[in-house]
Formats: C-alpha cells, structure tokens, sequence
C-alpha cells in the first residue's frame, strides 16, 4: 500500500505538472488567437479606411483644382474646408487613439471592437461625403457663373448683330 501511495502521489504530481504546462500552452495559445482575431477583424476597416482617404485626398486635390480656376468659389467652400479640416483632425485622432489603445481594444469583446471599428469607417466615410459635397458646391458655383456668362455673352452678340443690321440697313440707303 505504502508503494502505491508513492506511486500515485508521483503521478498526482506529474499530472498537476502536466496541468499547469497544459494551462499556460492554452493561455498563450488564446492570446495568440485573440491578436489574430483582432487582426483579421481590424485588416478589412483597415483597408475600407485607406480606400476612404485616398478619396478624400483626391477630392482636396480637386477642390485646390478647382479653386485656381475659379477663385470666386472661395466664398463657397472657405466654411466648408474649416469645418472639414477640423472633423479631420479629430477623426485621425480617434484612428490614432485606436492604434495606440491596441492591447485595450484586444482584450474587448468582438461586437465592441466591431462597434469601434465600424464608428471610425464611419467617420471617414462621412469626411469623404463632406469633400465631395464641398467639391460639388464649387462645380455647380462655376458652372452657374459660366452659363451666366455664356448667357449674357449671347446676348451682346445678339445685340451686335441687330446693331450691324441696324447699320447695314442705313448704309444701304
């Protein structure tokens, strides 16, 4: 009996050894499982974000673009442009802010990180919605002025020509 006591007090052992190893490989293992989970959640946002921005960017490009050929649409987009250049900033420091908290965002839950993740695609979406609305505006500025522009054109050429007639018609007398 003494011989099987030791025996199963050495196996107890082992077993309790073997436990723990056990519980630390499932611990790392879970924590490796819960960064690519992360990883594989954030990696679409990711690139929605970067797809939005190279957007928002072209958009600006534009809108500098269009500036220089009609300055008079400052008037248009100067509001614009300041309330978009501080929704700017305040949304690259949410994404910052989510870069940085990346070991608090891991340990959340996946319908929180997905709510996170989501309100900052989100925030860049309506930043693109906002360039382009201001982009709009200054086309649609332009392209009223113009037609103006064409419209009165059209009629000093109009008048023109009934004044050549006008004169036309004396000189023929």
């Amino acid at each position: 009996m003494k011989n099987k006591q030791a025996l199963n007090l050495a196996t107890e052992n082992q077993n309790k050894k073997q436990w723990t190893k056990l519980r630390e490989t499932t611990v790392k293992i879970q924590e490796r499982l819960r960064f690519v989970d992360f990883a594989m959640q954030s990696i679409p946002t990711g690139y929605a974000i970067t797809q939005e921005a190279a957007r928002i960017r072209n958009n600006e490009l534009l809108i500098i673009e269009e500036l220089q050929t009609a300055p008079y649409a400052l008037i248009v987009a100067l509001l614009g442009q300041i309330q978009f250049a501080d929704d700017l900033q305040m949304v690259v420091r949410l994404l910052a802010g989510i870069v940085v908290s990346y070991g608090a965002i891991n340990q959340m839950e996946k319908a929180e990180r997905k709510v996170l993740l989501d309100y900052a695609l989100e925030e860049v979406n309506r930043l693109e919605s906002e360039s382009y609305y201001t982009l709009f505006l200054i086309r649609e500025l332009r392209r009223k002025i113009e037609y103006k522009k064409a419209l009165l054109q059209y009629y000093v050429n109009r008048d023109r020509q009934v004044v050549q007639s006008i004169i036309n018609g004396i000189n023929t007398f």
